[in-house]
């Protein structure tokens, strides 16, 4: 580059991707005291409002979940009226810990910038148990017509005898049962209707509870099912399971259902780590993150007879980007970029002349929309002074640390996110190969590289003296 180069150009750019970007997840911890139910809340960004949330104890063996649901500005779901509703801003948890030890409560918020969500509310007066046997009850709002739902939660009056037990998407009732619990087998099942939540009431007074729907007009949503179980033993156990998406897909909200909920609560609900294998919990630092492509549940069984429990994970297709590709006359080298603000800055002449944009172009995922089957795609630039005026790209973790460690290259950022090839060249169905080419010119501080999918470019590169590097990542082909 000339003038500007594209990564100056990225730094200013790279705080609005974030809003740019379809979805992030908020995450907040904070440590509650022994024996103590406090709220924990977090908001989404300006601008932004919650599809969905999660919680996840410190200590999940000692602990009720018993709240779990979206915050309203400066109102939490308990005190929020029955009826429709606007979009909720965060996410709020409660849980009744057991410990006679501190512990932490981790609460996240799975935010949009999209407007045009709303909620649905519904309340339920849950009867008395008795000094050996608590009670149970629940709602299941419906979303209205046109639209889906993306997350919902539960509150209680009284977070000391109250437990929320099962908080799911609602499928359609046509199915058996209605709702997502084990007498569905695992599997792929469409948009959710609304959303399902039970509690359990160890109280010997009528309680009240409150849930609520999150609701969107989305389409291409789905429900991914998976069923678990607890056997018959002679103490009550706690078990847990994880649903993923579908290859290119995230989970934008979650939840579980289970067959006991007289005799059982949940202790944690919320989406994943991405990016592990096995799905981790989110034991993070406070922040933004990308989107996850996975959701866990768990609930503690206090009987000791055998029962089943189902995650489940509310599907959409990951926000694409568009990958650009340009050449430059003058340099003799090609550069790849997804951000669009870079691309109308190089259009305008601010990374100097010669750039022209190329008509082969490819489709990414959004760098913080972590779908399944993806990875970060991280983005280098020649080190001022020292390293060549180009652009690296590379999926490969390994390879990722490897140049970070180069005085040669500056790392800029997660440029986007592509599909993993399975072995050396397979890509995933649905995907292309996209190929790397070098220039070989490292002796004289000009390495560039160029990506395509094309197999004809790519053979005439190598035909003409560039160094072919095979398959580096897989992408979506163009419309």
């Amino acid at each position: 580059m000339n003038a500007i180069s594209p990564s100056l150009i990225l730094a200013v750019t790279l705080a609005a991707s974030l809003a740019q970007g379809s979805i992030v997840v908020v995450q907040r911890t904070e440590t509650i005291p022994a024996n103590g139910a406090p709220t924990i809340r977090v908001d989404c960004p300006a601008g932004m409002h919650a599809l969905s949330g999660g919680i996840i104890p410190g200590n999940v063996f000692q602990a009720e979940v018993a709240a779990n649901g979206p915050v309203y500005g400066a109102t939490l779901l308990q005190y929020m009226q029955y009826g429709p509703a606007a979009a909720p801003t965060g996410w709020y948890g409660v849980i009744q810990s057991y410990s006679n030890a501190s512990m932490t409560l981790t609460v996240t918020a799975v935010c949009t910038n999209d407007a045009g969500l709303s909620s649905v509310i519904a309340t339920a007066l849950i009867p008395a148990g008795t000094g050996s046997q608590a009670n149970f009850g629940g709602v299941q709002p419906a979303c209205p017509a046109g639209t889906v739902a993306t997350g919902g939660g539960g509150d209680v009056t009284n977070h000391q005898t109250m437990a929320i037990t099962g908080s799911s998407p609602l499928l359609s009732t046509t199915l058996p049962g209605g709702y997502p619990s084990y007498n569905h087998p695992d599997g792929t099942y469409g948009a959710p209707v609304g959303w399902n939540t039970f509690v359990r009431n160890r109280s010997t007074t009528t309680q009240a509870m409150i849930g609520a729907a999150i609701c969107a007009p989305y389409s291409g949503i789905s429900t991914v099912l998976r069923n678990f179980s607890v056997p018959a033993t002679t103490l009550p156990v706690g078990t847990a399971a994880s649903a993923t998406c579908p290859i290119g897909k995230i989970a934008i909200g979650g939840g579980m259902d289970m067959s006991n909920v007289l005799n059982a609560v949940t202790v944690y609900s919320t989406p994943s780590v991405p990016d592990t294998n096995p799905p981790a919990f989110p034991m993070r630092p406070d922040g933004s993150y990308a989107a996850s492509d996975s959701w866990m549940a768990s609930f503690y069984s206090y009987v000791t007879t055998g029962h089943a429990a189902t995650t489940v994970a509310i599907c959409a297709d990951a926000p694409q980007a568009t990958a650009h590709l340009f050449y430059n006359t003058g340099l003799n080298h090609y550069f790849m970029t997804s951000d669009e603000a870079e691309v109308t800055a190089i259009g305008n002449g601010a990374a100097g002349p010669g750039w022209t944009q190329l008509a082969e172009r490819f489709m990414v995922i959004d760098r913080n929309a972590a779908a399944a089957g993806t990875a970060d795609v991280c983005r280098f630039y020649g080190t001022p002074g020292i390293g060549p005026n180009s652009h690296f790209y590379t999926i490969e973790p390994a390879e990722c640390a490897a140049v970070k460690q180069d005085p040669g290259w500056k790392y800029e950022a997660t440029a986007f996110r592509g599909f993993k090839p399975v072995g050396a060249a397979t890509c995933p169905a649905g995907t292309v190969n996209v190929y790397r080419v070098y220039n070989n010119r490292f002796a004289f501080n000009d390495s560039n590289h160029r990506y395509t999918t094309s197999v004809t470019t790519y053979d005439a590169m190598v035909a003409n003296g560039w160094r072919g590097e095979g398959t580096v990542f897989c992408a979506i082909p163009a419309a």
